[in-house]
């Protein structure tokens, strides 16, 4: 540690006087970074980052008593620590909402539903009549636009909204239809 802080401060005099400060109160700064830590490596990260602190206030604490240093010490390590824990559980929480997103691998009855879904689904489409048919494939599938649906099957653009939802109403009574009708045979 004392060739870290030599690298990091370049002013002699502060040198000295931080490795003196180290040398001091390094037991106390363990202590409390252990407090809220119990990995090794995370405490040494929490001291680092504390004589990362501890340096922009050097002048203030040459002038100080030893108490009054230990103390400044001693809150600096304990809010880089807590810091470091809040820090760590927005990462995790991060990662369970990632997680939680992550599409997950279907079952072998999943994907036959989903194959049947699929072919009622085609069957009902067939039973539709045109215009509903146009509606449907065209929006889902081809995805136009309602203005250029709307000139296709000859109606108002305002009016396209309603009668996709007829269609698609249209279209699952067809598809339950033809599901009952395969339970039943």
């Amino acid at each position: 540690m004392v060739t870290w802080i030599c690298s990091v401060v370049s002013d002699p005099d502060d040198q000295e006087f931080l490795i003196e400060l180290y040398e001091e109160f390094q037991e106390l700064m363990f202590s409390v970074a252990r407090r809220y830590n119990n990995n090794w490596m995370s405490c040494e990260d929490i001291v680092q980052e504390s004589i990362l602190r501890i340096i922009d206030k050097l002048d203030v604490l040459r002038r100080k008593q030893r108490s009054v240093q230990a103390a400044y010490i001693a809150m600096v390590v304990r809010n880089i620590a807590i810091n470091m824990l809040k820090h760590e559980d927005v990462i995790k929480a991060r990662a369970a909402e990632v997680s939680e997103h992550e599409p997950t691998a279907l079952t072998l009855d999943e994907i036959l539903i989903a194959r049947e879904n699929a072919e009622a689904l085609v069957q009902a489409l067939q039973r539709l009549s045109t215009a509903e048919q146009l509606l449907l494939e065209g929006k889902y599938m081809l995805e136009y636009s309602d203005t250029y649906l709307a000139k296709q099957i000859g109606c108002q653009p305002k009016s396209v909204r309603m009668k996709l939802t007829r269609a698609r109403r249209h279209a699952l009574q067809e598809m339950q239809k033809i599901i009952k009708g395969e339970e039943l045979s």
